[in-house]
């Protein structure tokens, strides 16, 4: 839900429709992923903030908002106000804050391994193809949904786009602000759920989910907001683990000489909400990984049908579909990835909505 009052920032009040007031410099963080049923709190320019929670509002100096923000279990970290709890979920069945509450945990560690270029995949292979399959997006207004530390969003920026970023995770959302703030592109960050877009019907020419929507236990509804917040001609690009070769049964098989050759997969049909996997970027040396525990990454099996059935009924037109692997060169120059010529890894899809 988006709060709508008096002090906002400028660019809050373009993609919500709402008149503008006075414009406030710093980032809106949403209650989703703080434990708080609805709201949002505006962190202002260190002189005044409202924050409003249900039927309550708070109209006060920076002390005394986070001396109620601490009452409502957030505290202030430089101008960004971030969660003080979290809790596991049932790895049977979690929502999309308890998955989210995993993603914060992951944050940290995740930001130093990719920021080191461990994340080969997705440096090498997975990103490169986005941007090829990725039309012209100079002077288009963008979200990037499931933005982690914000890595593809400065990449869309670079072509031109004028970017908004939200991440359920606040962690990622402050490293993503930090080099925002080191190296200014426009980008507007905030922290949101996928599932609860905190903006206006049409708000936007074109929305990129790299890697993010299969992380989320409602894919469905995902698709939905997505569908709502763009504008009639507007196009989602998205990526996510191939379903049809990330099932819940699933080895890689390597000849003697260990270069791999197929992939076992079974349990296909089998339906999986919130079960955790823990692991750390294979390519990255121990030294890299010391001190660092496993990811924990609750995973939602869902098959190839379900997805295309997904993108019809939120009302979009399948555009293009690619599955991306190493080319020969890239194969060569980095071997982590050479098993990304056995099967499809991943799976882009563009859909645009009439």
């Amino acid at each position: 839900m988006l709060w709508r009052h008096r002090r906002r920032p400028r660019w809050w009040s373009e993609l919500s429709g709402t008149p503008r007031g006075p414009a406030m410099s710093g980032l809106t963080v949403s209650g989703i992923g703080a434990g708080i049923t609805s709201g949002c709190l505006d962190i202002g320019d260190g002189r005044h903030i409202r924050m409003r929670f249900g039927c309550r509002a708070a109209h006060s100096t920076s002390t005394a908002a986070t001396t109620i923000a601490a009452a409502i279990g957030v505290r202030r970290v430089g101008r960004v106000f971030l969660p003080v709890h979290c809790f596991s979920g049932d790895n049977g069945c979690m929502d999309h804050r308890q998955a989210g509450r995993y993603w914060e945990a992951n944050a940290l560690a995740w930001t130093r391994l990719a920021r080191q270029g461990w994340d080969v995949y997705r440096d090498a292979v997975n990103t490169p193809a986005f941007l090829d399959l990725l039309p012209d997006i100079a002077g288009k207004r963008g979200l990037d949904v499931g933005c982690g530390e914000g890595h593809n969003t400065r990449l869309f920026a670079d072509r031109g786009a004028r970017m908004f970023a939200i991440d359920i995770a606040p962690t990622f959302v402050r490293f993503a602000a930090e080099i925002e703030q080191t190296e200014p592109r426009s980008i507007r960050y905030a922290v949101a759920s996928a599932q609860e877009l905190p903006f206006a019907h049409g708000a936007f020419d074109f929305v990129t989910a790299a890697m993010s929507l299969m992380d989320l236990p409602d894919h469905a509804l995902a698709l939905q907001e997505i569908h709502r917040v763009l504008r009639s001609g507007g196009f989602l690009q998205f990526s996510i683990t191939h379903p049809c070769f990330s099932p819940p049964h699933r080895r890689l098989l390597r000849t003697p000489e260990g270069q791999a050759y197929a992939v076992e997969v079974g349990r296909y049909f089998e339906r999986v909400d919130g079960r955790i996997d823990r692991w750390l970027f294979s390519a990255a040396p121990q030294e890299a990984k010391a001190g660092l525990k496993p990811f924990e990454m609750p995973v939602f099996h869902r098959t190839l049908a379900e997805w295309l059935n997904a993108i019809i009924q939120a009302g979009f037109i399948l555009e293009r579909v690619a599955e991306p692997k190493a080319d020969d060169e890239t194969a060569r120059r980095v071997l982590a990835v050479e098993d990304t010529r056995v099967v499809a890894y991943f799976l882009h899809l563009r859909c645009r909505k009439p």
